[in-house]
């Protein structure tokens, strides 16, 4: 926008706009290609193109506004039924919705060049192509009159700029009798790799066409990549390019957070990498052959008719300035009764105040009496009965639909039963289930791999389904449900199942395990090796899985939410893989039991704990592979002594002096000795430091009732650190 400066906060009112009409648009075409006889869905879709087409050409973005304009074309014939609803159809318009949601990722991150990148351009000459090959589209005169009728009855109830009024129609009527090379070339915006990048007289070109090569590479090197981000960090601190580090460290955070996670390279995780590198690329200084000028000077007009929006490189700096505070903070909106009710907490509190400080006026004086003392009983009453309310109303504000995260699965499911040649159907519920922002974000990775294994190694080829008597179409079924204080991710399938036999026999085979120790497993043990750090049963590492980082990532994901993971597998018949995570992890409170070993208190959740007891001296026993055990109502269970894993010092070391709490974990149930147990509080977790996140065994810490501390144990975590599994094992 040349003629009157960008405000930011415009700026992002419209990012935030367009990234919730984009979750409408993949919504409603989910729902459409559900039922593409049903016209109606696909109103919806229109319009949210039809908006982002709009509103882009008032900031001047004219790479999503011409984008936008060809789907919409696309669209219009589906809707008026010129053009069939096919798979064909469906493909392209999911693949356009996952384009614009690159090009919105590029503008949160402060790029503001209005120029597609090579991907989407090539995409879009290929939907052009495609309209005009088999009817409809740009090429077809009866629809373009449509069209253009369309545009004009629009215009006479909304007036607008003339000239974009006109570039508009002739878009629609340049088409028509030949489409020349050079117009495609300048309405594309494809540009070659810069021949020379800098910034303020420094040369960078080898190092910024070296990560872009890279990244654009079939195989993905990230050990170079991790170097090359190191490099240029050290170039832009010691130059003090503080004006472009922001887009630099959002790329280094991006692929530092996948690369210190175990997660594969796949092409969609390359792809984000790629647009954040392309970000910091915008804000340099670039160069390109000498072909790209001649292209530029053949068509001033389009320039000038314009607005001049196209000179991004030197007119959209200034908004950029600020790209990476924009794109580190974060933003969510929120209905005005969810913040008056909040407010009426608020005033709630301030009247409870008010209370507490007449008696303390009271004590003060001297005038402790029944009366007083019942009074402080009433408000101190009052006062937990507020505090819940104030918990519950903050965590009903960070609230959001599960539904995006959702669809997401939908699109991966469909490519990757592509990419594997397996047909299933995807079934989603509990689409409108709500959750905190936070957690919604952070299950989209674990998720994925869970997906993944299900497509993978669950659901088994059409023919080989069809020879077992099963539909040769598999089911993939995604449920999100939530209670007060929990929510649950169910992903079950209908395919071979976990066999527990072939677990023990690929741990042993492996060295996980000894063949004592395999056999001693439960079938339900035996099933949460799948978590096992670097485990796999796959014979063939392929881009989707094999290298038995999927479900560790999970786990690790899951874990960091103070969340649990069960699993449930039945050889050929299915495996269901429960997620339950509480509902806030900003403020999470917890109902705990307090148990101490030594003088350290640990904290463990209720959630986790199915009883309390003092042993006996006849139900422990020694068993091989297992260790000590506490037998029990006829049920074995491994027992494991706090005092030796964390090395403290212990009032009792013989169990039976002491007590155990027995718990239920993703490996099985599991009995923990402690000294004593001092009973059970609601307690707020907080966070531990960042030297602490690997330490899968500890959720947290959290403030006694007497002031002292305790730390928040995880009882999986627990299990996996006293058999030896994980990092923190080795590292302790």
């Amino acid at each position: 926008m040349s003629d009157m400066e960008l405000d930011p906060g415009l700026l992002q009112d419209f990012i935030t706009e367009g990234t919730e009409l984009l979750e409408e648009y993949t919504s409603s075409l989910t729902s459409f290609e559900e039922d593409p006889t049903d016209i109606e869905t696909i109103n919806p879709v229109f319009r949210a193109a039809h908006t982002l087409k709009g509103s882009s050409a008032f900031f001047g973005l004219n790479h999503i506004k011409d984008f936008a304009h060809k789907l919409e074309n696309l669209l219009d014939d589906v809707r008026h039924q010129t053009r069939a609803a096919d798979s064909k159809a469906i493909e392209y318009l999911f693949l356009a919705g996952n384009h614009l949601k690159a090009m919105f990722e590029r503008l949160s991150a402060g790029n503001m060049e209005s120029v597609l990148t090579p991907d989407e351009a090539a995409f879009q000459d290929n939907l052009v192509a495609w309209m005009n090959e088999t009817g409809g589209g740009g090429a077809d005169y009866e629809g373009a009159c449509r069209k253009i009728k369309r545009i004009l009855v629009e215009a006479m109830e909304n007036p607008r700029d003339p000239s974009l009024l006109i570039e508009e129609v002739m878009e629609l009527i340049n088409p028509l009798p030949i489409e020349l090379e050079e117009a495609k070339a300048a309405e594309t915006g494809e540009k070659p790799l810069p021949s020379a990048v800098s910034y303020q007289g420094v040369d960078l070109t080898d190092d910024v066409l070296a990560g872009l090569e890279n990244l654009k590479a079939e195989v993905f090197d990230p050990k170079a990549y991790d170097a090359l981000l190191k490099k240029l960090k050290e170039q832009v601190e010691a130059n003090g390019w503080t004006d472009i580090q922001p887009l630099l460290d959002a790329a280094q955070e991006d692929f530092l957070a996948v690369f210190e996670s175990g997660l594969d390279f796949d092409p969609v995780l390359a792809g984000l990498m790629l647009s954040k590198f392309q970000a910091f690329m915008g804000a340099l200084n670039l160069s390109y052959p000498e072909s790209e000028p001649a292209a530029a000077e053949a068509a001033p007009e389009a320039e000038a008719e314009n607005g001049g929006a196209q000179k991004s490189a030197a007119d959209n700096k200034q908004p950029q300035q600020g790209g990476g505070d924009r794109g580190e903070s974060k933003t969510m909106r929120i209905s005005e009764e969810k913040v008056d009710g909040f407010m009426s907490y608020v005033g709630e509190l301030i009247v409870t105040a008010e209370t507490f400080n007449y008696l303390q006026k009271m004590i003060e004086q001297d005038k402790v009496n029944p009366n007083t003392v019942r009074a402080f009983k009433n408000a101190n009453q009052a006062f937990r009965e507020l505090s819940d309310e104030l918990q519950e109303s903050l965590m009903e504000i960070r609230r959001v639909p599960i539904k995006g995260i959702l669809q997401k699965v939908n699109m991966m499911a469909r490519e990757l039963s592509h990419q594997l040649g397996k047909k299933v159907k995807v079934q989603l519920e509990g689409q409108d289930v709500q959750l905190d922002k936070s957690i919604a974000e952070s299950l989209e990775a674990p998720l994925v791999h869970v997906v993944r294994n299900s497509l993978d190694h669950g659901l088994e080829p059409a023919e080989i389904r069809e020879g077992t008597g099963k539909d040769p179409e598999g089911l993939l079924r995604v449920t999100a449900s939530a209670d007060k204080e929990y929510f649950y991710l169910t992903v079950e399938d209908d395919g071979k199942g976990i066999d527990p036999d072939l677990m023990r026999a690929v741990a042993v085979e492996k060295g996980y395990l000894s063949e004592a120790q395999a056999g001693a497993l439960t079938e339900k043990e035996a099933i949460g090796l799948i978590f096992g750090a670097g485990f796999s049963t796959a014979k063939v590492i392929t881009d989707v899985s094999g290298r038995g980082v999927g479900m560790d990532v999970v786990r690790t994901n899951i874990n960091a939410l103070n969340g649990s993971i069960t699993v449930d597998s039945v050889v050929n018949k299915g495996t269901t893989i429960t997620l339950k995570i509480p509902l806030s992890v900003t403020l999470q409170v917890i109902k705990a039991l307090h148990v101490r070993v030594g003088q350290a208190n640990f904290i463990i959740s209720l959630d986790e704990i199915l009883e309390s007891l003092r042993p006996m001296r006849e139900e422990l026993s020694t068993v091989e592979g297992r260790g000590l055990v506490l037998n029990r109502r006829g049920q074995i269970t491994p027992l494991i002594k706090l005092y030796e894993i964390f090395n403290l010092e212990p009032q009792f070391t013989d169990p039976v002096d002491g007590l155990v709490v027995m718990v239920e974990t993703t490996a099985g149930r599991y009995a923990l000795l402690v000294d004593a147990v001092m009973g059970q509080q609601q307690v707020v977790v907080k966070e531990l430091g960042a030297q602490f996140k690997r330490l899968s065994f500890l959720s947290g810490s959290a403030l006694l009732g007497d002031g002292g501390l305790g730390l928040v144990l995880d009882a999986g975590g627990v299990v996996n650190l006293a058999f030896g599994f994980g990092a923190e094992a080795a590292a302790l």
